[in-house]
């Protein structure tokens, strides 16, 4: 069975550590044969940090989908904001002086 774990509110209440306790039942699952996944806002380089223990062998879905770093390791971005969108959504970030990040390799 794949299990596919959120990771932020969900595994990891402080955004920097999962107990002892959750790693080992996730680290069960593994050992009885099922594969597991884990989901987050994050991109992918900030989720490695909090999942060590699962982050070399398991597929990693990153920014709220838009990144993954499959099983062989090749980082795929699934979808890309085009320029103009960017532009539209930066103005509106300005009109409204939000905080805010943007992400690139």
């Amino acid at each position: 069975m794949l299990y596919v774990f959120d990771v932020d509110g969900t595994l990891s209440l402080d955004g920097k550590k999962i107990s002892p306790h959750i790693k080992d039942s996730i680290l069960k699952l593994e050992q009885e044969g099922n594969s597991v996944s884990f989901a987050s806002a994050r991109p992918i380089r900030d989720l490695i940090p909090i999942i060590p223990e699962f982050s070399s062998d398991n597929l990693l879905i990153g920014g709220n989908g838009s990144i993954v770093k499959k099983i062989d390791n090749e980082i795929e971005v699934v979808k890309s904001i085009d320029s103009d969108s960017f532009t539209s959504i930066k103005g509106i970030i300005s009109d409204y002086s939000f905080n805010y990040i943007v992400d690139d390799s």
